[in-house]
């Protein structure tokens, strides 16, 4: 079965596709459409992380911090486990 969703503003016209529709054999049904509010954007505020992270993008857009660029995805891997194993050397330091 496919759903479609269609606004009220154009209820009549499909209403007349439909009939088409039925009249060349495919079953048309209506079924009425209530959106569900899961959650509103103003209710959500962004952790700390995220506003970090909207910051150096700011930055890397206005040219205050250089973008860096790779030419594989090797290299891109090999620099993220070499930050990975720095985190972790300093967080053994923290704890010894």
């Amino acid at each position: 079965m496919t759903r479609m969703y269609i606004d009220t503003d154009r209820k009549k016209d499909i209403k007349l596709l439909a009939s088409v529709a039925e009249k060349m054999g495919f079953n048309v049904h209506f079924m009425p459409f209530k959106p569900k509010k899961y959650f509103s954007i103003e209710d959500c505020e962004p952790n700390q992380e995220t506003l970090d992270a909207l910051q150096e993008a700011k930055c890397i857009a206005s040219g205050k911090i250089k973008m860096k660029s790779y030419s594989s995805h090797k290299e891109l891997f090999a620099e993220l486990e070499a930050e990975a194993r720095k985190e972790m050397l300093a967080e053994r330091r923290v704890y010894a």
